[in-house]
C-alpha cells in the first residue's frame, strides 16, 4: 500500500479531466461514487449540502471536493446555486447522475442535455448475457441450476480445513482439466463437467476436497495456474495480497485504508485530494472569471 506521501496523493486538480467543473447535490450511492471517481481524476466538484450535514471532510467517497452548505429552502441560497450552475459543466444529483458521454457531446453540440440514468437501468444492462444464455435455452429460473449461479461444481465459492475461503471459475475445458490435476480429481465422475444431473453429487465431493487443506496450502497449489482460482480475502486482507499490493490498488489516507484512483492514465495521472468546504459566493466569482 501507498501512503500519503506517494503520488497518487496531490493537493492541486490533475488527470484528464482537470480544468471540469462538476456540481453535486449531495445524496447517497451511485452519484458520490462518481463524484469522488471525476474528483480523482482532476475535474473541481462542488457538493452542495444541507447546512450541518458534512462532518467528515476525510471520508473516501466524500474525497477531492469543495463543500458547500447552504438552506435550499431560502430563495437567495437557490439564486446563488443557479449562478454557480451558469458556470459549471455538469450537475450530478440523485435523480440524474450525469456522465464524461455528457461532457463530450456538449463540447461538440454547445448545449446541454438530461442524462438520466438509474441503477435499475444499469442493473438490466449486465444481465444482457444472461439473456443471451436464456434465449439460446443455456439458462433456467430454477435457483442454483446453472453454472453460473452456484449450480455447477467448476463455478463457486469453497470453505477450506481452516475456516476460509476459495474461490474457483473453471468453466473453459482446459482450465476445468486444471482445477483436475491440481485438486487431484482422478475421479472418473468429473469427466461430466456440463452433465446438470451429476453437478450436486461433484459438487460436494468438491466441499470434500476442498476441506481437506486450509486456503494457503490451497494458494500454495492454484496461485500461478491457470485454474481461475482465487482466494477469499477480507478487507483488511486485500490490500496486503502480493497482486493488490504489487499494483498498489489500495492507498492509505489519514490512517484510512481505501482504493486508489481508477482506472489509469499514463500521461494525465489521477490523483486523491482532500475535500474542503468552500463559499459559495467566492465559488461563482471564481468561474464567472472563466478558466
Amino acid at each position: 500500500m501507498l501512503d500519503q506521501s506517494a503520488p497518487e496523493f496531490s493537493t492541486r486538480a490533475s488527470g484528464p479531466l482537470a480544468g471540469f467543473r462538476i456540481v453535486e447535490f449531495a445524496g447517497i450511492g451511485p452519484g458520490p461514487f462518481a463524484c469522488m471517481m471525476l474528483a480523482d481524476m482532476g475535474a473541481e466538484v462542488v457538493t452542495l449540502d444541507r447546512v450541518g450535514a458534512r462532518k467528515n471532510l476525510k471520508s473516501v467517497a466524500g474525497r477531492g471536493r469543495k463543500v458547500v452548505e447552504l438552506d435550499l429552502k431560502d430563495k437567495a441560497a437557490i439564486a446563488q446555486v443557479l449562478d454557480l450552475l451558469a458556470n459549471a459543466d455538469a450537475l450530478i444529483e440523485g435523480f440524474r447522475p450525469g456522465g464524461l458521454a455528457a461532457l463530450l457531446e456538449a463540447q461538440k453540440s454547445g448545449k446541454g442535455q438530461v442524462v438520466d440514468a438509474a441503477m435499475c437501468d444499469g442493473a438490466a444492462s449486465l444481465m444482457s448475457m444472461f439473456f443471451d444464455m436464456a434465449a439460446a435455452g443455456r439458462w433456467t429460473d430454477e435457483r442454483e441450476s446453472n453454472f453460473l449461479d452456484g449450480g455447477a461444481h467448476f463455478y463457486g465459492v469453497y470453505e477450506c480445513a481452516c475456516g476460509r475461503f476459495v474461490s474457483i471459475g473453471s468453466i473453459e475445458p482446459q482450465f476445468y482439466a486444471l482445477l483436475r490435476k491440481h485438486a487431484g480429481l482422478s475421479d472418473g465422475d468429473f469427466d461430466k463437467q456440463m452433465d446438470r444431473n451429476a453437478w450436486p453429487e461433484l459438487k460436494q465431493k468438491l466441499v470434500d476436497v476442498f476441506k481437506s487443506k486450509t486456503r494457503d496450502d490451497w494458494c500454495e497449489i492454484m496461485e500461478g495456474t491457470d485454474v481461475c482460482f482465487a482466494p477469499i480475502l477480507t478487507m483488511a486482507e486485500a490490500p496486503r495480497h502480493p497482486h493488490n499490493a504489487a499494483r498498489e490498488i489500495f492507498v492509505t489516507r489519514h490512517g484510512v485504508t481505501q482504493p486508489a484512483p481508477a482506472p489509469r492514465f499514463s500521461r494525465t495521472p489521477s490523483a486523491i485530494r482532500d475535500a474542503a468546504t468552500a463559499d459559495i459566493a467566492s465559488l461563482t466569482s471564481e468561474w464567472q472569471g472563466g478558466r
